[in-house]
């Protein structure tokens, strides 16, 4: 910081006596240092954007490809389970039973399970578009802050450098090309060069408080972006495992009422099934 300052310092003092050699060139360099700050502003502001568009972006990137991965391993241990328990139904009832009544009761587990897997798939796309509609709101927050802030250095810009040429046009005026060294209207004229000085340096203070006000807000618009898409995340990450569990229960809920439906009673189901440990080897497959 120190370092920036005191190049600033020689910039204005290099300026100041080149506004007393040539009052053309001085003017065109002054405002072209004005306009070089703004420049350097709008890019901080830019390069700030960026990486919040870029954290936002990978913060949900990162949140849908969790979600997919849930949602496609959920969906395969849902067929797979089910097909499984359809097997070890059949497998349980021929020792003793009535064969087409496990093949209707088989039959409804396979289809209560292939139910669960599009309710699920739903949901999941449910989420994902969600979470995408966040990200995109949480962007448009982003440049919203950006566009407001270009058009504050905008007009910083505008006021600023007519503050600076009407400075230097007045040094003109007043400035001698043929004065002596040491002569009133040399000194008038160092005067006169260094208002400009002034009116620059006033400016370039104005453009800092607008780029730093600026960044300010912006900070404070993404950290509420990135935030709101980490709540959308964590929504829809509870949404799909809500949507896993309910799917768990409806296909338990089935396999008891076709165990059940297939051997005669709950009692007897027993004898072939043990439901509190299908419960558990669903939840180990579903989660």
């Amino acid at each position: 910081m120190a370092t920036s300052f005191h190049e600033h310092v020689r910039s204005l003092a290099m300026l100041h006596d080149l506004i007393e050699k040539d009052q053309v060139v001085g003017e065109k360099s002054a405002v072209e240092k004005l306009v070089n700050d703004i420049a350097e502003a709008a890019e901080r502001i830019a390069a700030d954007a960026e990486r919040a568009v870029n954290e936002v972006n990978a913060e949900a990137d990162a949140a849908a490809e969790s979600l997919k991965a849930e949602a496609r391993s959920a969906v395969s241990g849902i067929r797979k389970g089910a097909a499984q328990t359809a097997a070890e139904l059949m497998q349980d009832v021929r020792q003793g039973g009535d064969e087409k009544t496990a093949v209707l009761a088989a039959d409804k587990i396979l289809k209560q399970a292939e139910q669960a897997t599009i309710e699920l798939n739903m949901q999941a796309q449910q989420s994902l578009r969600a979470l995408a509609k966040q990200a995109a709101e949480a962007t448009a927050i982003i440049q919203k802050e950006v566009d407001s802030a270009f058009g504050e250095l905008a007009e910083v810009k505008e006021h600023a450098v007519k503050q600076v040429v009407g400075a230097a046009k007045e040094t003109a005026l007043k400035f001698p090309a043929d004065a002596a060294p040491d002569d009133p209207e040399t000194r008038a004229a160092r005067q006169a060069a260094a208002r400009v000085i002034k009116m620059l340096a006033q400016a370039s203070e104005s453009v800092n408080r607008s780029a730093n006000a600026a960044a300010g807000r912006l900070q404070r618009a993404a950290f509420e972006a990135i935030n709101s898409v980490k709540v959308a995340s964590a929504e829809a990450a509870s949404s799909v495992h809500d949507a896993i569990g309910q799917a768990n229960e409806r296909i338990l809920t089935v396999t008891k009422t076709a165990v059940t439906t297939t051997v005669g009673d709950a009692d007897k189901a027993a004898e072939f099934f043990d439901l509190e440990s299908l419960r558990d080897k669903w939840n180990k497959r579903l989660y």
